[in-house]
């Protein structure tokens, strides 16, 4: 009993203690109960909450969703709105570009056709005239006729000519045999004379010796009379002696006038031939002044053979260096036309040409330097200068690398009236906004204006280190004076830019260092001997020189299409040290040769007109001198008829005195004296009666031979009028010949200035309809554009208004959405709340599950130490009642659980658990639903990979179906030659023709190939490029020093239903060749430039043995250029084979390489530039 009383105390005080400890735990839940009842009070509100919550977040989601939805198209539609608007703006900004872009176009178009417009009237205006002056020229009938009727004249008057002169030698003869007749008759007269003279004598003399017989004899008187007849016949031999010397003085004046004639007419006859011969071309050159000066200093062997050199140059066939800078062996004496108006041989370009010289020589002097003297002239630089002009004109511009010396040259081009006025039109326009347009007024002080001339040099000032503002560099108040006093002409501009500009550019960079050290350095920049050579030229210690130019007329157009006439000049001026023959001088002694030999042309005209009136006036004194001198033999024959009868008149007396000293008185003979006396008189009447009629018959003679004399002198005249009237003739049938030649000229060039005004006209009737379709297509563009433009402002407007209507409602969708999400969220604290409780509830759950496993060990141990104490509970029994009444207070405690005591706690925990638990089941099918959206957007893609897969299959397809299209689409090729340029025809072949497809719209033209529709495509090579092109890659090609070789365009055309097109560019680019086997030579480079769209690049080439390879993606105009290495090499004067090549010490003022040329003045409107080379001083490259 001991031992189980210890036992049940011991049980009991471990009863005791777990019953302490069971307290305890029931303390703990009862609390863990209170707090779990709080948590289901909680729960319950917050249940309510929940169920009210979830109802109102189920229907708040769906607002939330909805308004979502809204806020997310409002959204879209604002984005919509927003890239409308954008869309608009972007297509209003294009429409805006578009409409000022068409805008300018049509005002460019517009201003284009008013300027062809303009222009077709100009041109057609040309055309009037040129027809008009056609139709002048149209018919030669006219002048044909009077040539016909001047050599019918003149062949009538040389016929009436000679008519006149035979008929005057009848005359003559006539007169002869008239005169010889008078004579013999006057003889016979005078003998009849003297007989019947004799027969008086014979009569007085028997009359007074029959008187004698019956009278005395008077001596005296017969001694008187004697006297007397001897007196008379003294004073008859001396009329007669006087008459006779007068007769032989006019005789002898007849004779010296006959010699004179002579003399006069063969000087008439020379200075004919003078003056005919100073009208020819010949005459009016530079070979026709050598020829003068020659003949006129025939004694100064050195200048013959000086100028006998000089002619020989003109006639030897000279060739340019092949490896020069024409890269040609060319005869360049062949281009030399001697005496023709604009060639640099004729006599009115050498004389302007003075001006060059004196301004050369000028130049020399200002620089004040006892080395530097001033240049002589050279009759062989001259015609040095003189060839490479007409060389460098007519044939190929560039050093000729024929004759040996320095050389400077240059060329400027102007249209219309010369390129300094054109230059001053525009001086004058840009300083006061005037045009001037006529030349007249503009004045050689106008032009030698400093502004002006500043202005001219600066203008240039755009290379080799200079600007604008360098213009005083070049040319001093000193240097300006210098062109004020010889004259700032066409003929002294070359040396503003070969002198001025240079000295520029000398006064910058002193030193080479100090050039090649200079910024901003350009691809058009020359080396520092290159930019300063022409001036090192100007200043060597040269001690020859001689200038030519020679005017070269072109038609061309200037930068707006206008047709012009543009007059080329090129310049030459030659530099040497040794005239061959030593002869050389002054630019004012060569002047003054220029000068005389002027004069002399001027001079033969008058000196054949002055010989010729000289000539008729001689002939005039000697048919005066022939008339005298027939009066004279007629007044001789009289003082001899005088003489005789004086004679017999003396000898009668003489024999009467005689007779009275020997007879002393009279006879017996008086019946035969009286007998005699009968006879006497018998035969004195006799005689008298012959004499009467041969006076008679003398007079009828004298009478015949004073006609014959009238008719010879009216023959004479005759003469004189047939000749003056050959000379009128010839000289009518030599103006009419010359008149019609000069029109069969004029009507060649009017036919030409036609032909030329014809096609400027049509061209500009092209032009001008080409401007009107383009003007027209542009103001339907323009049109087009502020139509688009008008409307795409419009759904600017609109987009703005709709974006704005958007944006207020993403706003307000937005505030809607942030209400229902605010109000959803509210909903979702509540949820959370419940959440909230529903976790308290959980812990609380937790720790009453914790207390009852504690509580629930208790009992167990309680329920062992029961077992335990089982058999003790029948002894202690009555003892323990305070034990039993615990046990029964444990066993209502253990009996009877909260949760089931409170059966609305856990009707409300039951009602959580069922929300929660459909909170979880619709997370569940929220879970399940985005799974499934991820199995739906899987599918989708997996949708879109085999879309993506198909789309490439069928990509794959389309494009072989394409590519089988365009293999059966061909692409020919073809060459043509559309332009007539002055270049070298190179070929070029195509390499990769197929490629040209690559600038096809491939869509396009597989959906015309599978309708079957006929398609060309050509790749075309043109062996030429229009002028225009010519002309932009010629300057920029001399700007950087590359030599032109070929010009050529590349195009492709594409032939449709739809008609003709041009494509400019392809993806991939077309492999080209160009054969340049006959142009190769060591350290040449080739370069190939394109102009596209404006723009010129150099393109790659690679060279292949002799092959030049290259590759193109844009189609326009091309030019094949090149470059050699510089040499320094000299070549003597070319003959008629190859020149050889000798190596000499030079200094550089050029190189014969490069095409050193310089752009001086670019006016557009008349296409006016002028460009300078030089090369190597002693050489020929």
């Amino acid at each position: 009993m001991i031992a189980s009383e210890k036992d049940f105390n011991q049980n009991t005080e471990t009863l005791r203690l777990l019953e302490t400890d069971l307290l305890t735990k029931e303390s703990e839940l009862s609390t863990a109960n209170e707090t779990l009842n709080n948590a289901s009070t909680r729960l319950l509100e917050a249940q309510n909450n929940a169920t009210l919550a979830n109802e109102k977040m189920v229907l708040q989601k769906q607002t939330v969703d909805e308004k979502q939805a809204l806020f997310t198209k409002a959204t879209q539609d604002e984005a919509l709105a927003q890239d409308q608007l954008n869309k608009a703006q972007e297509d209003f900004k294009v429409d805006t570009t578009a409409q000022e872009d068409a805008k300018q176009a049509y005002d460019l178009a517009n201003k284009t056709y008013q300027e062809k417009n303009h222009l077709v009237v100009e041109t057609k205006k040309a055309l009037d005239e040129a027809v008009k002056q056609a139709n002048l020229y149209k018919d030669d009938t006219a002048l044909v006729q009077n040539v016909t009727t001047a050599n019918t004249n003149y062949q009538l008057a040389l016929s009436d000519q000679t008519k006149a002169k035979e008929e005057a030698d009848k005359r003559k003869a006539v007169l002869d045999e008239k005169t010889q007749a008078v004579i013999l008759a006057q003889g016979a007269v005078e003998q009849a004379q003297k007989d019947v003279l004799a027969k008086e004598t014979e009569k007085k003399n028997l009359e007074q010796e029959l008187a004698s017989l019956t009278q005395t004899v008077d001596f005296t008187q017969a001694q008187e009379e004697l006297e007397n007849a001897q007196k008379a016949l003294q004073q008859a031999q001396d009329d007669y002696n006087q008459a006779n010397a007068s007769l032989k003085t006019a005789q002898n004046n007849h004779n010296e006038l006959n010699n004179e004639i002579a003399e006069q007419e063969k000087n008439v006859a020379t200075l004919k031939t003078a003056y005919e011969n100073s009208t020819t071309a010949e005459a009016n050159s530079f070979k026709g002044f050598l020829n003068y000066v020659k003949a006129q200093n025939a004694s100064n062997s050195t200048l013959v053979k000086a100028i006998d050199y000089t002619l020989q140059m003109f006639s030897d066939k000279t060739y340019s260096d092949p490896y020069g800078m024409w890269n040609e062996f060319v005869e360049i004496t062949q281009f030399t036309h001697m005496g023709e108006k604009d060639d640099a041989s004729s006599l009115e370009n050498i004389k302007n040409s003075i001006e060059m010289l004196k301004m050369t020589n000028a130049l020399r002097a200002s620089k004040n330097d006892p080395d530097i003297k001033p240049l002589k002239v050279s009759y062989e630089e001259m015609a040095s200068a003189i060839i490479n002009a007409n060389a460098n004109g007519r044939y190929k511009y560039g050093h000729t690398g024929a004759l040996w010396g320095g050389e400077n040259i240059a060329y400027v081009a102007s249209a219309g009236k010369g390129h300094l006025f054109e230059a001053y039109r525009y001086y004058k326009y840009n300083k006061d906004k005037v045009w001037i347009n006529d030349p007249e007024s503009v004045s050689q002080a106008d032009y030698n204006n400093p502004d002006f001339l500043k202005y001219m040099l600066s203008d240039t000032m755009t290379h080799n280190g200079l600007i604008k503002d360098d213009v005083d560099k070049g040319i001093d108040e000193n240097g300006i004076k210098l062109y004020q006093k010889v004259g700032f002409t066409n003929y002294t501009e070359p040396y503003l830019y070969w002198y001025n500009l240079e000295q520029a550019v000398k006064t910058k960079y002193p030193t080479q260092a100090d050039y090649d050290n200079r910024k901003d350095k350009k691809n058009s920049d020359q080396d520092y001997h290159s930019a300063t050579g022409h001036l090192e030229n100007l200043l060597d210690q040269y001690e020859t020189t001689g200038v030519a130019y020679i005017n070269v007329p072109k038609e061309g157009t200037n930068a707006n299409g206008k047709s012009f006439t543009y007059i080329y000049t090129y310049y030459a001026q030659r530099f040497n040290n040794y005239p061959k023959y030593g002869y050389a001088m002054s630019v004012d002694e060569f002047e003054q040769q220029l000068n005389d030999y002027q004069t002399y042309l001027n001079n033969t005209k008058t000196n054949y007109d002055n010989a010729n009136t000289q000539l008729t006036s001689l002939t005039n004194k000697k048919s005066t001198l022939e008339k005298e001198i027939q009066t004279r033999q007629e007044t001789v024959q009289q003082k001899d008829n005088a003489v005789k009868q004086a004679q017999v008149a003396q000898e009668s007396g003489q024999k009467r005195v005689d007779e009275i000293k020997q007879n002393g008185s009279p006879t017996d003979a008086k019946e035969a004296i009286e007998k005699k006396l009968e006879s006497v008189e018998n035969e004195l009447r006799d005689a008298k009666n012959t004499l009467a009629t041969l006076q008679q018959n003398l007079a009828i003679l004298t009478s015949k031979k004073d006609e014959a004399v009238s008719n010879y002198n009216q023959q004479l005249d005759i003469v004189k009028e047939k000749d003056h009237a050959v000379d009128s003739y010839k000289t009518a049938y030599d103006e009419a010949t010359k008149t019609l030649n000069q029109f069969h000229n004029d009507q060649k060039l009017a036919q030409k200035n036609l032909i030329s005004k014809q096609n400027a006209y049509k061209k500009a009737l092209e032009e001008q309809d080409k401007a009107q379709a383009d003007l027209t297509f542009k103001q339907t563009e323009f049109k087009s554009a502020t139509t688009s433009q008008t409307e795409a402002q419009d759904k600017v407007t609109q987009a703005i208004k709709q974006y704005e209507e958007a944006r207020k409602q993403t706003k307000a969708k937005k505030e809607e959405l942030d209400e229902a999400t605010r109000i959803l969220t509210e909903l979702v604290n509540a949820h959370d709340n419940l959440k909230e409780a529903l976790e308290k509830k959980e812990l609380a759950s937790e720790e009453v599950k914790v207390l009852e496993q504690e509580k629930s060990g208790l009992e167990e141990k309680i329920a062992e130490v029961k077992k335990t104490n089982e058999a003790l509970k029948e002894a202690y029994y009555q003892n323990n009642n305070t034990y039993q009444r615990y046990l029964t207070s444990y066993n209502a405690i253990h009996d009877h659980n909260l949760l089931n005591n409170d059966s609305s706690l856990f009707n409300e925990y039951q009602q959580a658990m069922q929300l929660y638990q459909q909170a979880v089941l619709v997370e569940a099918n929220a879970r399940i639903a985005y799974e499934k959206a991820l199995q739906q957007a899987e599918t989708i893609n997996q949708q879109l990979i085999e879309a993506k897969q198909d789309l490439e299959v069928k990509t794959k397809a389309y494009n072989d179906k394409l590519k089988e299209l365009f293999a059966i689409l061909n692409v020919d090729s073809e060459i043509q030659h559309h332009y007539d340029i002055k270049d070298h025809d190179l070929d070029v072949q195509i390499m990769t023709l197929q490629n040209a497809k690559s600038g096809l719209d491939q869509d396009d033209i597989a959906n015309r190939l599978y309708n079957k529709e006929n398609i060309e495509v050509k790749v075309i090579y043109d062996k030429d490029a229009n002028s225009d092109d010519v002309y932009q890659l010629s300057e920029y090609a001399h700007m950087n020093a590359i030599n032109p070789l070929d010009y050529f365009t590349l195009s492709i055309m594409l032939k449709t239903a739809d008609g003709i097109s041009s494509i400019t560019s392809l993806s991939q680019p077309i492999t080209f060749s160009i054969d340049i086997s006959s142009y190769l030579k060591p350290g040449r480079t080739f370069y190939l430039l394109r102009l596209h769209n404006g723009l010129i690049e150099c393109i790659d080439l690679k060279q292949e043995g002799n092959t030049l390879i290259f590759t193109n993606d844009k189609y326009s105009s091309f030019l094949l250029g090149y470059k050699d290495i510089p040499t320094t090499t000299i070549q003597p004067k070319a003959t008629t084979s190859a020149p050889t090549k000798e190596q000499t010490k030079v200094v550089a003022t050029g190189d014969n390489t490069s095409l050193e040329s310089w752009m001086l003045t670019l006016i557009a409107s008349a296409g006016m530039a002028f460009v300078l080379r030089k090369k190597r001083r002693d050489s020929i490259s």
